[in-house]
């Protein structure tokens, strides 16, 4: 009915690489995360119209409409495709400046009671390739650190001064302190009784995957975002809050 056909669509993903595909009557129900999308559209039939949108738009609309009734009558044996133009000129579409870290509290979320041998996990799908982003379960007034399912690594934890890691520190493993995003030799000690900022803490953690007491019958998750690098684009696209005990599996499912 447009009397156009769809020649490609092109994906601007979210890692900046650009995605063409033109056989797009299988390829479109694939899942992606993009931040820009363009489709290349042709018109198969057609005739050249001799009025000029840009010459009439500010003029009067029925002097537009006798120009046009004129064109017709110089068109002959050939279909006539009327077409209609609305919306906004001198439009412009760019990028917003966003913050260095960012953060999201999620509604309050009914477990009941985890009993003797309960306990809860988070499962999350989130991209970070220049950052950190902190998971936590907030139980009423109190806040409870928490990693994602079958993760142990912490990548570049941010270090406040005189404040330990949020989890226990392997220390059989690994331990990178950066300043500014640059790999020091400095300790982990070191770093957290110094007064400047801009350190950070690559490590192992110990323990931070399961909680095992709540004090309430509801919880709400909550995820600080912290960008250290403006050429990427950190984001979060689910978090499932996973119940474990008294039989059957029990989850919820919050979409960022």
């Amino acid at each position: 009915s447009s009397n156009c056909v769809i020649k490609s669509v092109e994906y601007i993903l979210s890692n900046g690489n650009t995605e063409v595909v033109t056989d797009y009557s299988t390829n479109l129900t694939k899942n992606r995360d993009i931040k820009a999308l363009a489709i290349n559209i042709e018109s198969s039939n057609y005739i050249i119209s001799q009025v000029n949108y840009n010459d009439v738009k500010d003029s009067d609309f029925w002097s537009t409409v006798e120009m046009i009734k004129a064109d017709d009558a110089s068109i002959i044996d050939k279909k006539k495709y009327y077409y209609y133009l609305f919306g906004l000129d001198n439009i412009s579409i760019q990028f917003v400046s966003k913050e260095n870290k960012s953060c999201f509290v999620s509604k309050e979320i009914k477990l009941d009671s985890l009993g003797d041998q309960g306990y809860i996990s988070l499962e999350s799908e989130y991209s970070c390739e220049q950052g950190n982003i902190e998971f936590s379960i907030i139980d009423g007034t109190t806040e409870k650190d928490i990693i994602p399912d079958s993760e142990s690594q912490i990548i570049q934890e941010k270090i406040f001064h005189k404040i330990g890691t949020r989890f226990i520190v392997d220390t059989s493993k690994d331990i990178k302190i950066y300043k500014n995003g640059i790999l020091t030799n400095t300790t982990l000690n070191a770093a957290i009784n110094d007064p400047d900022e801009g350190y950070t803490v690559t490590y192992t953690a110990l323990n931070g995957n399961t909680i095992h007491s709540l004090l309430n019958n509801s919880i709400k998750v909550k995820a600080v975002i912290r960008n250290y690098d403006d050429e990427y684009i950190p984001f979060i696209k689910n978090i499932i809050i996973k119940k474990y005990g008294g039989g059957v599996l029990w989850m919820d499912k919050i979409t960022t």
